[in-house]
């Protein structure tokens, strides 16, 4: 089933520093920033209003830049709501995350209404996803409006488990149970479905005795019930997975990507072999990628070398994987692979590869990175922004408790970003803005300003992003948007 998941920015010690500007100028330049996203949320480019719209939200709650009075954050929330009716889905998408973790107090039911009524696929489950940002207490206001309309589901309308169904268990009101755990027995195939995708996400253990036996239910349903199972530990699971399915056809292939998922998120160590296997036969690589992800999940350091070696495979999508995976894994003996993996011709190869050292918290020399930053080959320009990024970061392995203070970094570094904000490569300013915000160095926030009326949106929306975190330690857990081509 289609789920979509955002990814965040968790920024610890919003304690801003103080600004070098003098007194006089300080208002109208708090809100210059605010007007520069505004204006771009009126873009032709989808994808330039989708990242406005993010930039909306670090606005909304950043004192230095206005954001935190009354006024502005109505004009804010104001703004976001117009964005949610936004021609493009990728935009409306965008939008929903935002608005719920802005806490708007009607959220609640404009993400259902989302649910219900929104015309594309992918927004429905945005919206369904986007539920879970909010307080326990909005979100439980809103279950019996979804239990009332995943009852109403039919089969006539079937193109999979409806997205009623996922925001249904992201409601978190376990008051549900009982009237989903009778519903496993509807004649309906989506109602069944639906049901069996509630209880998983709700986690009540109390349902998995009731869905077991849904295990040889029709295809769909039983798909379902292998991942509401796995996702509510059921470590019984395992040995019904065990050895898994062949992929000889459409229904043994979905089987095939459940069990895998299944496997992983159980951190069933004696799937590892098989995983281990399938990863070196399949071609599919969609399933490599889903493969390697499970591998990752269950942390079996004797899968190693066969994740190294996939990040010489021809799809991007597995390489990146690869580089997220080695990550996860927490064996620093994968540094030397994923440095050469910064090397990558694919942008999203080397921004996981960076992740990934972050995470093993292994740093690459000053020298190098100057070398990189300065080079001619804009490949390795853009691998030292990204390895400086982690470089000036806090590590990984931090407590939120721990990051507090400016981050510290060396005169060569700060100066070749400053030369990068200046580079004829739109894609190459915008990353250097956002590092140089990260590392904190006040005497950059005149370079961060004057790029605020750039030539290129998304380098006047990158400038914003550095002056929202400019003197704050941000700890990178995860991170996406932050490096638009």
């Amino acid at each position: 089933m289609l789920r979509f998941v955002l990814a965040t920015i968790l920024v610890a010690g919003w304690a801003l520093a103080a600004t070098v500007l003098s007194p006089s100028t300080e208002k109208t330049r708090q809100n210059e920033p605010l007007q520069v996203v505004l204006s771009l949320l009126h873009s032709a480019d989808a994808a330039v209003r989708a990242q406005a719209t993010e930039a909306l939200g670090t606005l909304g709650s950043n004192t230095r830049l206005g954001g935190n009075t009354a006024q502005t954050r109505l004009r804010v929330q104001q703004a976001l709501r117009n964005m949610l009716t936004d021609v493009s889905p990728q935009v409306r998408q965008r939008a929903l995350y935002v608005f719920a973790v802005s806490r708007v107090a009607d959220a609640a039911t404009r993400l259902t209404q989302m649910v219900l009524d929104d015309t594309d696929f992918g927004v429905r489950y945005a919206a369904a996803d986007a539920l879970v940002q909010l307080p326990l207490a909005q979100r439980r206001r809103v279950a019996p409006t979804l239990l009332t309309q995943l009852k109403q589901q039919n089969d006539r309308r079937y193109v999979g488990t409806p997205a009623v169904a996922v925001a249904l268990g992201n409601a978190g009101e376990r008051a549900v149970v009982p009237d989903l755990t009778e519903m496993l027995n509807s004649a309906s195939i989506t109602r069944r479905a639906g049901a069996v995708t509630a209880l998983g996400l709700l986690g009540d253990q109390t349902a998995v005795a009731a869905l077991r036996p849904l295990l040889k239910d029709e295809s769909h349903v039983r798909l379902e019930t292998i991942t509401a199972l796995s996702e509510l530990g059921d470590q019984s699971l395992i040995a019904q997975l065990l050895p898994l399915p062949s992929a000889e056809g459409r229904h043994e292939n979905a089987e095939l990507f459940s069990a895998v998922q299944a496997l992983g998120r159980l951190k069933a160590t004696a799937a590892v072999p098989e995983l281990v296997t399938l990863l070196q036969t399949t071609t599919d690589p969609f399933l490599q990628s889903t493969t390697i992800r499970a591998l990752a999940q269950i942390k079996a350091p004797r899968a190693l070398a066969v994740l190294e070696t996939q990040l010489k495979r021809p799809a991007t999508s597995v390489r990146a994987a690869a580089a997220r995976a080695l990550g996860h894994l927490g064996q620093p003996q994968a540094g030397q692979a994923l440095i050469e993996a910064l090397h990558d011709t694919a942008d999203e190869v080397r921004q996981a590869a960076a992740l990934a050292l972050h995470e093993l918290d292994v740093s690459l020399p000053e020298t190098q990175l100057v070398s990189w930053l300065r080079s001619s080959d804009p490949v390795l320009r853009d691998a030292g922004i990204k390895a400086t990024l982690f470089t000036v970061a806090v590590p990984s392995q931090a407590s939120f408790e721990q990051v507090s203070g400016d981050a510290a970094i060396p005169a060569t570094l700060l100066d070749a970003l400053q030369t990068l904000s200046q580079d004829q490569d739109p894609s190459l300013r915008a990353q250097a803005l956002f590092v140089l915000g990260v590392a904190g160095a006040p005497e950059v926030a005149t370079t961060l300003r004057i790029h605020l009326e750039d030539e290129a949106p998304l380098v006047r929306l990158q400038a914003v992003m550095g002056l929202s975190i400019l003197g704050v330690r941000t700890k990178l857990v995860y991170y996406i948007g932050m490096f638009h081509k």
